[in-house]
């Protein structure tokens, strides 16, 4: 499955990367369905690089089926990502607390100035996710098991792919004051 989101951010694309990339924490309260991030380590592997591990902890409603699977505490994901600020981009693959063997997430978030005051942000995210092995869901719900994760995944990602931008916009307004 893939997921796209393109739109566009009323700020600079740097200032949008580096807010992105360096407050994300902040920005949690203009997230509908994100309890709060916290940045687990922060490397500088060369010029320009950054590497980041947040982990992200999530406000949902399990659907009933994967409730055998899946418990409340485990409605997080660990987010690994490397940041390229000379390119303005982020590559990044997310780890589900829940189901972890089992579903795959990678990405990319970039940032390209439509003018000195504006620019898009592009979200693109794939998602793979294998069921097979776990015991827990009988065979002949496989399929419908596999079905409730893509759209309870789906439920917690699009939120955020399609919320983010608005997310930012709203922070930089109230942080970096009104558009440059």
């Amino acid at each position: 499955m893939e997921l796209t989101a393109n739109d566009l951010v009323d700020f600079p694309a740097t200032m949008a990367f580096l807010a992105y990339r360096d407050e994300m924490a902040d920005f949690v309260p203009y997230l509908e369905n994100v309890e709060r991030i916290e940045v687990r380590s922060r490397k500088e592997p060369g010029p320009g690089l950054i590497e980041l591990h947040n982990v992200w902890f999530l406000k949902a409603s399990i659907p009933v089926i994967l409730k055998p699977v899946i418990s409340e505490d485990k409605l997080c994901w660990d987010d690994y990502a490397l940041w390229n600020e000379p390119g303005l981009f982020c590559t990044w693959k997310l780890e589900t607390a829940f189901l972890r063997e089992n579903i795959k997430v990678t990405g990319r978030t970039s940032f390209e100035a439509k003018n000195e005051q504006s620019c898009t942000m592009s979200v693109a995210v794939k998602v793979d996710i294998n069921l097979d092995n776990i015991r827990a869901i009988p065979s002949f719900l496989k399929g419908k098991a596999i079905t409730a994760a893509e759209r309870f995944l789906t439920a917690l990602l699009m939120p955020n792919l399609k919320g983010v931008n608005k997310s930012l916009n709203a922070y930089l307004k109230d942080t970096h004051g009104a558009r440059p």
